[in-house]
C-alpha cells in the first residue's frame, strides 16, 4: 500500500483472494475492503464501505470472495453479513442475520465461502455455525452444533470449508478438528481431532486452511 497512490493495494493486511473468468483477482483485506488487480495493467481498483451509501460494502473488514461465471461476485464481510455484488449492474445486495427470521444468515461474520456444483453457496460463519444459501430465493438453511449430538459440527466457530467427493464437505473447525459433512443428510458422519500418542491423526485442533 502506498497512501499516495490510490492504484496500489488498500491494505497491506490481505486475507483472501479469487480470479474471475475475465482473469481479474479479487483480494480481500481485514480492514481494506476489496481489492481488484488488473494483472495487465498492474493497477488495482477498490470496492469499500462508504456510510450512507447502501449500495457500498457493508464493510471493510473482508474475509472472503468468491467469484461466479456470471458476473456475481459474493463477498463474506466479518461482522457485516454477506454482500452480492454484480459487475454488470453494478448493484450491491446484502444479506445480513435477522433474529426474527430463521431464514436468514446466522451470523455476520463470515471466514469462508464455497459454491458446490448445484449453484448453493456454503458459508463458514464465525459463532453461526454452517449456512447454506438458495441464490434463487435469497433463503439460507443452517446447519449448528448440538451438545451431545455427534451428528452436528463440534462448534459453530468454524474456518473453511472444501469438497470432499460430490456429496460432502470439509469443515474446519477453531480448536474442535477436522468433520466430514454430508450435504444430502446434513448430518456430521465422520470427526477428525489430534490424538495423544497417535502419529496418524491432527497434530492440532484448529483448521487454519484446507488445499
Amino acid at each position: 500500500n502506498n497512501p499516495n497512490d490510490l492504484t496500489t493495494v488498500s491494505n497491506n493486511d490481505l486475507f483472501w483472494m479469487t480470479e474471475d473468468d475475465s482473469g481479474v483477482l479479487w483480494i480481500t483485506s481485514r480492514y481494506g475492503g476489496v481489492n481488484k488487480l488488473y494483472p495487465s495493467l498492474q493497477r488495482f481498483g477498490l470496492y469499500r464501505s462508504i456510510p450512507g451509501n447502501t449500495n457500498t460494502l457493508s464493510s471493510n473488514n473482508v474475509y472472503s470472495v468468491l467469484a461466479e461465471n456470471d458476473g456475481i461476485i459474493w463477498i463474506g464481510t466479518f461482522g457485516g453479513g454477506l454482500n452480492r455484488f454484480d459487475r454488470n449492474s453494478g448493484i450491491m445486495t446484502l444479506f445480513k442475520n435477522d433474529p426474527k427470521d430463521p431464514e436468514s444468515i446466522s451470523n455476520n461474520k463470515i471466514q469462508n465461502i464455497y459454491q458446490d456444483k448445484q449453484g448453493y453457496l456454503w458459508m463458514a460463519t464465525s459463532g453461526g455455525g454452517l449456512n447454506k444459501l438458495d441464490p434463487a430465493t435469497g433463503k439460507f438453511t443452517v446447519y449448528k452444533s448440538t451438545p451431545n449430538d455427534d451428528k452436528t459440527m463440534g462448534s459453530n466457530f468454524l474456518t473453511m470449508i472444501k469438497p470432499a467427493g460430490p456429496d460432502h464437505l470439509w469443515i474446519g473447525t477453531l480448536g474442535f478438528g477436522l468433520d466430514l459433512f454430508n450435504m444430502e443428510s446434513g448430518e456430521v458422519e465422520k470427526v477428525y481431532k489430534y490424538e495423544a500418542g497417535n502419529p496418524n491423526s491432527l497434530t492440532e485442533d484448529t483448521i487454519y486452511d484446507l488445499t
